[in-house]
Order: C-alpha cells, then sequence, then structure tokens
C-alpha cells in the first residue's frame, strides 16, 4: 500500500557571509594599422586567456564552454575627447552576442576576429554572459521590451530567462560591467580585458542516503525528486549587481525521475562519498509565505516481500526555520538538503545548508549546459 508522509519540520541551517565569486575570463584585443575610428584590421587578432583568483578547481570555465560577447564602439575625438559608455548613446556594432569557445586554458577559438580601433581616442566597452544562447533565455531592451537587436538597441541586455526541467542544469552567468571593461583604448600588446563572471542562478543540491539498520537487508530506489509550487520566469538586468524582477509561470521542476538505488552513508552531512547526489539550478526567488515544496517518491525493495512504494513532501521554508520574510533563495548560493531514507514507519529525515556558491565543492562547479 502506498503511503503519503507529510514532514512537518526537520532542519539544521548554517550560513556564511555573502562572497563574490572567483572565476574570471579575460578578453585580449590587440593593436591595428589603420587610421580613423573603424580601422581596417592589419594588427594583431583578438584572443583570449584565463585567470585564477581562487583555487584552480574553480577560476577555470569548462573546457568548450562557450560565452557570448558584446562590445560598444565609442568614437571619440582626435587629437581631443575619448568616446565614452552612454546606456542611451551606442549599439553594440563592435561585437554582438559573439560565441567565443573556450576549450583549453589557453585556446579561446571565435569568428570574425576583431582589432582595437587604432586612435586612442576611439574607445571600446565589454559585457557578456554564458551560456551562449542558453536555452530559456530571450534578450530584450528592457523588461517586457521587444527582442534585443543589434543596430537598434543601446545598453546591455535584458535577461529574460525560464528555468525548466529541460534547461535546469544550465549555469547562467554574466559579467561585472564596471569601469574595468568601459571606455577602453587600444593597450599595450597583450595586455587583457579583464571579464568578471558571477552566477545569476541558486544552485540545489540533493544529498540522498540510505541509512542502515542492523542487517541492511533492503534497497531504496527513488523514482521521482521535484521542486513544486516555484516561479520559473523572471527578469534581470544584465549586470551582475542587480536582481531578478518579475517572476511568473509558477509551476514545478523535476530534479530526478528513475530507479537509481541509493548507497549508504552514515554521515550524510559530512561524507558524501557513499551518496546519491542530484542538482538543479532555479530562479533565485521569495519563498517565505508560500507553498513551494519538495516531494519525493521511492521504492523500499526488501530482500524478502514485495516492493513498497513510498512518498513524502516538506514545505521548503519548514527546511530554514531562521529564514525571516521576505526570504528565499538567494542569487549565487548554493543550498543543499540532505535527505536520510530509513525502511518501515521512521519518516524521513531532512536538513539543510546553505553556502557562497563559490564555498561549494568544486566537483559542483560552474557546470554549463
Amino acid at each position: 500500500m502506498k503511503k503519503q508522509r507529510f514532514i512537518d519540520s526537520f532542519a539544521a541551517l548554517g550560513m556564511t557571509s555573502v562572497a563574490s565569486l572567483g572565476m574570471t575570463a579575460f578578453l585580449l584585443l590587440a593593436v591595428s594599422c589603420g587610421k580613423g575610428g573603424m580601422d581596417v584590421p592589419e594588427g594583431d587578432p583578438v584572443s583570449f586567456d584565463s585567470s585564477l583568483t581562487e583555487t584552480a578547481t574553480k577560476a577555470l570555465l569548462p573546457n568548450n564552454t562557450t560565452f557570448a560577447v558584446f562590445a560598444w564602439y565609442q568614437p571619440g575625438v582626435i587629437g581631443g575627447a575619448a568616446g565614452a559608455w552612454s546606456t542611451g548613446g551606442w549599439t553594440p556594432n563592435f561585437m554582438y552576442n559573439q560565441g567565443v569557445t573556450f576549450t583549453t586554458p589557453s585556446i579561446y577559438t571565435y569568428a570574425p576576429v576583431k582589432y582595437w580601433p587604432n586612435n586612442e581616442e576611439n574607445t571600446l566597452s565589454f559585457w557578456a554572459y554564458c551560456p551562449h544562447n542558453a536555452a530559456g533565455l530571450t534578450l530584450r531592451e528592457s523588461a517586457g521590451g521587444s527582442a534585443y537587436a543589434n543596430t537598434a538597441t543601446t545598453g546591455i541586455p535584458y535577461l529574460d530567462y525560464t528555468t525548466v526541467t529541460g534547461n535546469a542544469l544550465i549555469d547562467l552567468m554574466s559579467s561585472d560591467f564596471d569601469a574595468s571593461v568601459k571606455d577602453l583604448s587600444k593597450p599595450n600588446l597583450d595586455t587583457p580585458v579583464h571579464l568578471v563572471f558571477r552566477h545569476l542562478l541558486s544552485r540545489i543540491v540533493f544529498h540522498f542516503v540510505k541509512v542502515d539498520d542492523e542487517s541492511d537487508d533492503y534497497e531504496v530506489r527513488l523514482t521521482e525528486v521535484s521542486i513544486r509550487g516555484v516561479y520559473q520566469n523572471a527578469g534581470h538586468p544584465g549586470d551582475p549587481s542587480g536582481s531578478w524582477t518579475g517572476h511568473s509561470n509558477n509551476g514545478n521542476i523535476t530534479v530526478y525521475a528513475d530507479a537509481t538505488p541509493l548507497t549508504t552513508d552514515d554521515n550524510p552531512e559530512v561524507d558524501n562519498a557513499g551518496s546519491t547526489d542530484l542538482a538543479v539550478m532555479p530562479i533565485p526567488q521569495i519563498l517565505t509565505g508560500t507553498t513551494a515544496k519538495i516531494y519525493i517518491s521511492y521504492v523500499v525493495i526488501p530482500s524478502v516481500g514485495d516492493p513498497v512504494p513510498e512518498e513524502a513532501e516538506i514545505l521548503i521554508t519548514d527546511l530554514h526555520p531562521g529564514w525571516i520574510a521576505p526570504a528565499g533563495w538567494d542569487q549565487n548560493y548554493q543550498y543543499t538538503y540532505n535527505v536520510s531514507i530509513t525502511p518501515g514507519d521512521r519518516p524521513i529525515v531532512f536538513s539543510a545548508s546553505i553556502v557562497p556558491w563559490e564555498d561549494a565543492a568544486p566537483w559542483v562547479y560552474h557546470y554549463v549546459d
């Protein structure tokens, strides 16, 4: 007989302070030899490199990642004032949604190649997002506005994003848009433009374990793990310093639907070696005051007797008793939900932990679909 279990609250919560993401990519733009503004390319091509601000396991884009670069050409007065960034002044006529593929720590490829303006008064500004042409992403000129167009739209793109089951493992990122990447003139040879990428989503990790009894004569197989009643669409201004707004499309995200047996781990909050781990990357959102919940179904298979189907669900807010409204999943944070399953009438036990994404274990870092 199928049993329904509703868990009141099992929670242990640890919080840390906000920290910035340590992952960078460098855009190197070289010298051209023509005259005037948009010069005929005769110098070295634009090339790419990467840099580490933290450990090597955390600071590199994964191999074969493709990110998208936007660059704005800002003409100045030769011998006078240099061109300067203006939100309403320039369209991305230098690089528009240009895919750049990273294959090793030193090889980035794209076409067509670009060159620095020859005169220092003519400047460039840069911004990027990752991954290039991500599923569920629409670039707009503003919230609720028309699609972003390279010949008509000024400013950086507004990101209209929908997270569904099919793209819920995409690590959507964008680069800082500040003085370090604005109004840049031709540098000395081999001087890079520094693009700092940051995670825009939340990362939810499920850590499942089977808790042994004395005989350990049973098997537990997951059949479904889903997050129910959460917003799947919202908008972001593009610069990582901004926030998600305009949440809509309340629905469910399936994290897992299979029949993989769980392994045993006597200390699920510390030792990940004997566990089953699943992950999803939803849009950051307020959860206090909502009915958003985690749903789990599984089958207990004893060594003797018939399999027993089970299911359980818990309000996400019950996992975070320390939350004070408004609170929920934050941008660039990882939330780990530990789930311990035993047979018989003992309930599923849940616990939760929160860390800045860059402080999470390296194996969860920078997954890009």
